[in-house]
């Protein structure tokens, strides 16, 4: 509906579905296998997993995009997208085969510091006046937020982990694993919008 009043762009179309496949890839693994489940019933659902999960990580996406959009932000010095891609890849890769064959996110976790540690996110909150974070804590905020998040749809049932008691506090290690993902969305919604980065650091002049 966006996308026919011109609210949304055909890029931004591909990336919602692209957000919403990567979510509920994860899901009906992660639920097959029994790390999460849903316990109330619903109507739209496919293989135990409600479609409304997938629309949830979409919509992260999405904000992602839209925000990088309304606040102008630029993401400098940015390291070659085939490294941010390939390190993406490896981040998804590794939600799944953790469960087969090994965690490696210690190692990922090193690798966006050595990527991403001198990268910063210029962004205009008001006009005339431009700010910046360095991209790493921006991605440990919005985690903590998603994590938070996540600790109201446990209390109230929507869903709840494997071995996890009723009013007990999701695991710090899903922090995590939000940071992770957060950090793969990130990199598809900057290769929906590459004009957001560049290679060589934001010089006041620039600014």
């Amino acid at each position: 509906l966006f996308f026919a009043f011109r609210l949304e762009t055909r890029d931004e179309a591909v990336a919602l579905v692209v957000f919403t496949a990567l979510g509920l890839g994860m899901e009906w693994f992660n639920t097959a296998r029994g790390n999460w489940s849903y316990p109330e019933g619903g109507v739209f659902t496919v293989a135990h997993v409600p479609l409304f999960v997938g629309f949830l990580y979409a919509a992260v996406g999405i904000c992602i995009l839209r925000m990088i959009r309304i606040f102008d932000m630029r993401f400098a010095p940015f390291p070659p997208y085939w490294a941010a891609l390939g390190l993406a890849v490896l981040i998804y890769v590794n939600f799944f085969t953790q469960h087969l064959w090994g965690d490696i996110r210690l190692v990922l976790f090193a690798a966006t510091v050595l990527l991403f540690g001198r990268t910063r996110i210029w962004f205009t909150p008001m006009r005339g006046r431009r700010w910046w974070m360095p991209m790493l804590l921006s991605l440990v905020l919005s985690a903590l937020g998603v994590w938070l998040s996540e600790n109201l749809g446990t209390l109230t049932g929507t869903w709840i982990y494997d071995g996890q008691q009723q009013g007990e506090l999701v695991s710090f290690a899903t922090l995590g694993s939000w940071y992770l993902f957060l950090c793969v969305a990130l990199v598809v919604a900057l290769l929906v919008l590459p004009g957001a980065t560049q290679r060589d650091p934001i010089t006041r002049n620039q600014v």
